[in-house]
């Protein structure tokens, strides 16, 4: 069991280097959360991400941001999970309005 909780922060920590480096000015800038990018993340925890995002957004009143998922490259197959797991959590989200009319194939 220590082994297993041990991999868990590992991986938590891991994750919050990816996302750090892929919005550095994130944690000291609260206007820059106008974007998050969210690459090179694994489903879930991208999802936490997005959910304290959202936390985040409303408390400094910012009502508009973009998530940036990537189209899925480094995915198995090429398949992306990312976007379509994003999609159906902000959709389950009733104060969420998702506008994709400015996407991307990247």
């Amino acid at each position: 069991m220590q082994h297993r909780a041990s991999m868990k922060n590992y991986h938590r920590m891991a994750a919050a280097e990816i996302f750090n480096h892929h919005n550095p000015e994130y944690h000291s800038k609260p206007r820059s959360r106008d974007r998050i990018d969210l690459h090179r993340l694994h489903v879930s925890e991208a999802l936490e991400f997005v959910e304290r995002h959202i936390e985040l957004c409303a408390a400094s009143r910012i009502r508009r941001t973009e998530i940036i998922v990537g189209r899925g490259a480094h995915s198995v197959g090429g398949v992306a999970r990312l976007r379509p797991a994003i999609l159906d959590f902000l959709q389950s989200n009733p104060e969420v309005v998702i506008d994709t009319s400015n996407t991307n194939p990247g």
